[in-house]
C-alpha cells in the first residue's frame, strides 16, 4: 500500500486530512488502519481468456512488466505478484479483455469526475 496516494496522505495526515471535505471518513479509515495489519485481496488486473486475441498490446503498455504472453494458449496473463493495479493495460486492450478486480469502468469514471471536480474547486479558490 506504500505506492499509492493513500499512503502518502496518511504519512502527512496532520496537514492533509483536516483539509479534506470527508475528514470524518478519513478519521474512520485511520482508526481501522491503526488496528494493525489488514488482509485484503489485491486490486490487480485480470485477463478474460475467452475474449483475449493475443495482440500483446497490454504487455507493451504495462509499466511494471506484470503481463506475460502464454505461447501455448496464445493469450496474455497477468502476473499478480507484479501487478500494481494501475489500469494502463485496461485502457490499452482494444477488445476490452482486461479488467481490474474490485473496479468497474463506471466506478473509475466516477472517481475521475470527482477528482476533476475537486481540482476545479482548487482552481476557483486560488483565483478568488
Amino acid at each position: 500500500m506504500t505506492d499509492g496516494c493513500l499512503w502518502r496522505c496518511l504519512q502527512d495526515r496532520k496537514t492533509f486530512l483536516p483539509a479534506l471535505p470527508g475528514a470524518a471518513a478519513a478519521a474512520r479509515v485511520l482508526s481501522i488502519i491503526g488496528q494493525g495489519e489488514i488482509e485484503i485481496e489485491a486490486a490487480t488486473a485480470i485477463v478474460d481468456e475467452v475474449t483475449c486475441v493475443g495482440c500483446k498490446e497490454c504487455i507493451a503498455s504495462c509499466p511494471y512488466q506484470a503481463i506475460e504472453y502464454l505461447e501455448d494458449k496464445g493469450k496474455a496473463h497477468v502476473i499478480e505478484a507484479l501487478c500494481k493495479g494501475c489500469g494502463t493495460c485496461v485502457g490499452t486492450c482494444l477488445p476490452k479483455s482486461i479488467s481490474l478486480k474490485h473496479f468497474t469502468d463506471e466506478q473509475i469514471v466516477a472517481e475521475m469526475i470527482g477528482a476533476m471536480d475537486v481540482m476545479k474547486s482548487f482552481e476557483t479558490t486560488e483565483v478568488a
